[in-house]
C-alpha cells in the first residue's frame, strides 16, 4: 500500500484529525479573558479593533482550502442575520497576506452573500493563530470562540454546533462555569486520546482497510478494541460503531443506540441525528430496528436544532413515516423541504432527496401519483 492510499484510508476513519493534539499547556480556556484582535487586513465588512464591554462577539477561524469551513460559512451567515446584536468575525489564520491575500479576497468575493459578515486575514507573525487557536490547543478548523459581554471566552467549538449556545448567551441564560467544567472534561478525554495515539492510529489504519473491503465485522472489531482501550474515543467513534452494528444486525444494536442517545451524544443534535438515521436508513437496512426509539431520538435532535436543520427534520419525518404516522410525517417533511429551499448552503442533491421523500409520503397516503 503506497503512502497516498494509506492517507486516504486514515481519512476514512471519522475525526482522525482530532488526534493531532499539541503537547503545550492550554493557556486559553472557557472563562479566560479574550485575547486581542490583531490582524493584518480586513477583506470584508467593518474592522473590529477591540471587544467593547456589553457587546457579544463570535471569532471564527477558517481557510480557503478547508472543506468543512466552506460548508459552515453559509450557516455562519444565517446566524449573523439571526443574531443581529452579535458581531461575527471570520479570521483566515493560515494564509498570510504575503502568501495568498489575493486568493483570500477572491474566495470571499466568490462566496458573495453566502459569506456576509466581517472577514479578516491573520498577519505573518500569526498573532491570531498563536494567541487564539494555539493557546486554546485547537488544531482543527473551522473553530469558533464566543466572547461574552464581559470580554470573556464563553464557549469554544465547531461553528455548526454553536447556535444553541448563542441562544443562551444572547438571552443571558448561558452557564459559563458549567461550560468551563464540560470543556475541562473534554480536554481530559483528549489527553487520554493523545496518550494512546499510536494504538488508535494503528486501529484506524486497520479499520479503514477492513471497511473499504466491506468487512464490517472486522471493522467493528477494530472500533470495539479502540473504545475498550481508550474509552474517551467513544464520543468520536460511537456513531460509526452503531452504524456497523446496525448493518450487521447485531442483537445489541438498539440497546447501544439508546446508550449513545442517553449518555454519549445526548446534547449533540448531529450525533443524535446519525443514531436515528441508522435505525431507519434503507441502505443500512436494519430489520430489527426499534422504530419508536428512532422517533424519540430524532425528535430530540429536532428540539436541540430548533427545527432549523432540514436534514434533521427529514430524519424525524422518515422515522414517523416508518411508524405509520403518515400525516405527521408529511407535515414535518414539508417543513424540511421548505427550509432546504430557503436556506443557503443546501446542495441540489439534498433538496431533491427531501422532495422525493415528501412525494413518497404523499403517495403512501394516496395524495400523490
Amino acid at each position: 500500500m503506497n503512502q497516498s492510499t494509506t492517507f486516504r484510508l486514515l481519512l476514512a476513519f471519522p475525526a482522525i484529525g482530532a488526534f493531532a493534539v499539541s503537547g503545550q499547556a492550554q493557556s486559553l480556556k472557557v472563562g479566560s479573558p479574550a485575547p486581542a484582535i490583531q490582524v493584518a487586513t480586513w477583506v470584508k465588512g467593518k474592522s473590529v479593533k477591540s471587544f467593547e464591554k456589553g457587546k457579544l462577539y463570535v471569532v471564527e477561524f477558517w481557510a480557503t482550502w478547508c472543506g468543512p469551513c466552506k460548508e459552515s460559512i453559509p450557516h455562519l451567515t444565517e446566524m449573523a442575520k439571526k443574531y443581529k446584536n452579535v458581531t461575527f468575525i471570520g479570521v483566515d489564520s493560515y494564509e498570510h497576506p504575503a502568501d495568498n491575500l489575493d486568493g483570500v479576497k477572491k474566495f470571499v468575493a466568490d462566496m458573495g452573500p453566502k459569506m456576509d459578515y466581517n472577514v479578516a486575514v491573520d498577519g505573518s507573525a500569526a498573532y491570531m493563530a498563536d494567541n487564539w487557536m494555539k493557546a486554546a490547543n485547537q488544531n482543527g478548523i473551522p473553530t469558533a470562540f464566543v466572547v461574552d459581554k464581559n470580554g470573556t471566552i464563553a464557549w469554544i467549538g465547531h461553528p455548526m454546533s454553536m447556535e444553541p449556545v448563542l441562544d443562551k448567551v444572547v438571552s443571558g441564560t448561558f452557564d459559563t462555569a458549567a461550560e468551563a467544567q464540560r470543556a475541562d472534561d473534554a480536554a481530559n478525554k483528549q489527553k487520554e486520546i493523545e496518550a494512546n495515539r499510536d494504538k488508535i492510529m494503528a486501529h484506524a489504519k486497520k479499520f479503514a482497510e477492513l471497511k473499504e473491503q466491506g468487512d464490517y465485522k472486522g471493522a467493528l472489531a477494530e472500533l470495539n478494541a479502540t473504545i475498550k482501550e481508550t474509552p474517551a474515543t467513544e464520543t468520536m467513534f460511537g456513531t460509526t460503531k452503531f452504524e456497523l452494528m446496525a448493518r450487521l444486525a447485531d442483537p445489541e444494536t438498539n440497546a447501544y443506540g439508546k446508550h449513545l442517545a442517553d449518555d454519549v451524544v445526548k446534547d449533540d443534535p448531529v450525533g443524535l441525528n446519525q443514531v436515528a438515521w441508522y435505525l431507519i436508513d434503507d441502505d443500512v437496512n436494519f430489520k430489527g430496528a426499534d422504530l419508536s426509539l428512532a422517533v424519540s431520538i430524532a425528535q430530540r435532535a429536532v428540539e436541540l436544532s430548533k427545527s432549523e436543520d432540514p436534514s434533521i427534520l427529514d430524519t424525524y419525518g422518515y422515522a414517523l413515516f416508518k411508524t405509520g404516522k403518515i400525516d405527521k410525517a408529511i407535515e414535518i417533511e414539508e417543513r424540511a423541504v421548505k427550509l432546504s429551499n430557503t436556506q443557503s448552503g443546501v446542495d441540489d442533491e439534498t433538496k431533491q432527496d427531501l422532495a422525493d421523500r415528501l412525494a413518497k409520503f404523499k403517495k403512501a397516503k394516496g395524495g400523490g401519483n
